[in-house]
């Protein structure tokens, strides 16, 4: 059978004029598939019957792609393709893919219509061909670069993520170690008042403790002390006991604040690294080394 290039989309039309001349375009291709049953690649004849609904099919195509209801298009043409087996449906479905941006499908199809066309057509859909390679090769570089920017930006807020939880951690360090440094140099600063004030009141408590040779004298057994002193000596043990208990507690909390000084996690430096340098420097005594750091 004769057919007509009715096909929606084409190229030298605009889209109003193409839609414009859409009732003659699917006239054309419909009194082809109504007629002689001379197929370019059927296997056998079909009948009027399969002709009807090539026909049915193909119109209710037609008008899905006026709706810009392409994806239905496409499967309504296919199933007229597969009664009819009109390679010009190819073409039409070639229209669809290129108005979904699916330039491969489009072009793919489009050559299925090419190899089956006429010669006198090889030249205007050879490049139409090349338009869509083109236009393929621009969508898959477009595609390849997006990927790359997602790829760049996911990095990217790997490395910040990272970024943030380190410093996240660096200050949970520093907030574990901080009041545990600040616990020891306070019970250190305690502890240190607190030998120093038992030293004190030792000194004092020896200092106002009567002489022992001259209030008291010893027989055998016992020491025997005049009972006027017996009120100094009395307060002078209890100083002296309140000194000794005062620096031992004392030095009990300047050990325990020294070990959580020393055993506090460093303050770790978020900002900025230390910074270090090693200097000579010559003077009257001879040369030396001066180290010199910021942290």
């Amino acid at each position: 059978m004769t057919m007509h290039r009715g096909t929606p989309g084409r190229r030298r039309l605009a889209p109003g004029l193409a839609r414009a001349c859409a009732p003659l375009a699917a006239a054309a291709l419909l009194a082809g598939l109504a007629g002689a049953p001379r197929l370019a690649h059927a296997q056998q004849p079909i009948s009027t019957q399969q002709r009807q609904e090539a026909k049915r099919l193909f119109n209710q195509a037609w008008l899905a792609y006026n709706e810009r209801e392409y994806e239905e298009a496409i499967l309504k043409w296919e199933q007229s393709y597969d009664i009819s087996h009109e390679p010009l449906i190819f073409e039409a479905i070639s229209n669809a893919y290129k108005q979904l941006g699916d330039f491969k499908r489009a072009r793919e199809n489009l050559q299925k219509y090419r190899d089956a066309a006429p010669k006198s057509e090889w030249e205007a859909l050879d490049a139409r061909l090349a338009d869509l390679g083109q236009r393929l090769a621009d969508a898959e570089t477009a595609t390849e670069e997006a990927q790359n920017a997602e790829a760049e930006r996911k990095l990217r807020e790997d490395a910040e993520a990272r970024e943030r939880r380190r410093i996240e951690a660096e200050r949970a360090v520093q907030d574990d170690g901080e009041p545990r440094r600040v616990a020891g140099w306070v019970l250190t600063g305690i502890g240190g008042a607190a030998v120093i004030a038992g030293l004190s009141m030792d000194g004092v408590a020896a200092s106002r403790r009567p002489d022992g040779a001259t209030v008291c004298s010893t027989t055998t057994d016992l020491q025997l002390c005049r009972a006027s002193a017996r009120d100094d000596i009395a307060g002078s043990n209890a100083l002296a006991l309140a000194g000794d208990v005062s620096w031992i507690l004392g030095a009990a909390a300047v050990v325990t604040g020294v070990v959580l000084v020393v055993t506090a996690p460093p303050v770790p430096s978020i900002d900025a690294e230390p910074e270090i340098g090693l200097a000579l420097e010559v003077g009257p005594a001879g040369v030396g080394a001066v180290a010199r750091g910021r942290f």
